[in-house]
């Protein structure tokens, strides 16, 4: 089940080659050219009229390189609830974009999900609970989808926050994430970024507090108590490992996980000569 999800923002579709940006909104030949809203708004009006003109941009490469996807999840503004401005607004575009996925690439209609985003396009705290509870839907809705991230298109915002949310939703093996400039597909982009850092930070909270096995659990060293296969981790993990043996008063395999490992850090090589020395773990994971 392959599932393409993509914010929408004011370049997802051309008019004679021309993204609204480019257009000459001055012209009077072009007074409907207004603003955003109200131009989108006039060709989907116009669609059977201008359709031969019309064309998705942006998502384009994505789609043409690859297999039809299974659906395809358009987000769109609609901010007409909200104390904000709706001249940028993306709900005309998402119609366009869909008759023109079933139009020319022959796309079925229930295949092509037009969702409004249901918040402020530049509150972020608003962003992360919509995308958080999308993610979830379609998760717990399809069965094993293998989800593709379209990275361009909607406010800084939302693609920061649909990002952060998938990386906590999937595993880094059910989704892709990929990056498209001037309609060609530039590159993968590296998942699972944001949330190493978060953890990170979350981590270090943790240690501070004294719950260094939860601490291992977030880093993913879910076997730590397990000497043998805790040897296999990479430094940190051994480190943190190293931590927990102290303090569960493991002296012997505390000193031992370490190994050839070259310890810079003071308080580390401090124990290693002198095991009454303590170690503040949140200063060596940074």
């Amino acid at each position: 089940m392959k599932i393409l999800l993509t914010n929408l923002g004011n370049r997802n579709i051309t008019f004679q080659g021309k993204t609204y940006n480019e257009w000459d909104i001055s012209n009077q030949n072009h007074k409907h050219f207004v603003n955003f809203a109200n131009w989108t708004k006039k060709l989907n009006d116009d669609f059977e009229k201008e359709k031969a003109f019309l064309d998705i941009n942006i998502i384009n490469p994505i789609i043409n390189q690859k297999e039809n996807y299974d659906y395809i999840v358009l987000y769109y503004t609609d901010q007409s609830d909200y104390e904000t401005r709706t001249d940028q607004d993306t709900i005309h575009e998402a119609a366009i974009i869909k008759r023109i996925l079933i139009d020319r690439y022959e796309y079925i209609e229930d295949r092509i999900i037009t969702i409004a985003v249901k918040s402020k396009v530049i509150d972020n705290g608003g962003l992360l609970k919509f995308y958080r509870s999308e993610l979830t839907r379609i998760k717990k809705k399809y069965d094993a989808p293998f989800i593709t991230i379209c990275d361009a298109g909607g406010t800084a915002q939302q693609k920061m926050a649909l990002k952060v949310i998938a990386e906590y939703v999937f595993d880094a093996s059910q989704y892709e994430i990929l990056y498209v400039e001037k309609n060609s597909l530039i590159t993968d982009v590296n998942v699972n970024e944001y949330r190493k850092v978060i953890n990170s930070e979350q981590a270090i909270s943790l240690i501070k507090h004294g719950e260094f096995g939860a601490a291992a659990e977030l880093l993913d060293y879910k076997e730590i108590l397990n000497f043998q296969k805790a040897q296999k981790y990479d430094w940190k993990g051994k480190v943190m490992a190293h931590v927990i043996y102290r303090f569960n008063q493991n002296k012997n395999e505390a000193k031992h996980i370490l190994g050839n490992l070259q310890v810079s850090n003071e308080l580390l090589k401090n124990y290693m000569a002198d095991s009454s020395h303590k170690c503040n773990f949140s200063v060596i994971i940074n």
